[in-house]
């Protein structure tokens, strides 16, 4: 995988069950010797988002920000991590202040939420 000018290590067996996304581009014509190209994502989404992919579990932070947590939710949404979404979902709902309000409902609105 790569991501932000550096290159992942990942098991495509892992990539595929923890993501339909995923599942849908390496069954076919992908071969090993290929790697997927992830969108630039801030690196402490980044490594949220693969540990997620590898372990299935959401080790986030405590220290994530509002916009860290919006963008690792349009990250879920974009690779189809159904889980990762609802509790990017959840915590978002928590956490949500006036301040962010326009950019937060900007958001939903666009990702049908």
């Amino acid at each position: 995988m790569r991501a932000n000018g550096a290159v992942y290590r990942s098991h495509k067996a892992l990539l595929s069950l923890n993501s339909e996304y995923f599942s849908n581009l390496l069954s076919g014509d992908f071969a090993d010797g290929d790697c997927v190209q992830l969108n630039n994502l801030p690196e402490r989404v980044l490594r949220v988002l693969l540990k997620y992919l590898e372990l299935e579990l959401a080790l986030i932070p405590d220290t994530f920000t509002q916009r860290e947590w919006v963008e690792l939710l349009q990250a879920a949404k974009y690779y189809s991590l159904d889980r990762l979404s609802s509790i990017c979902e959840y915590q978002l709902s928590l956490t949500i202040s006036p301040e962010a309000l326009p950019t937060t409902l900007t958001f939903a609105v666009r990702n049908g939420l």
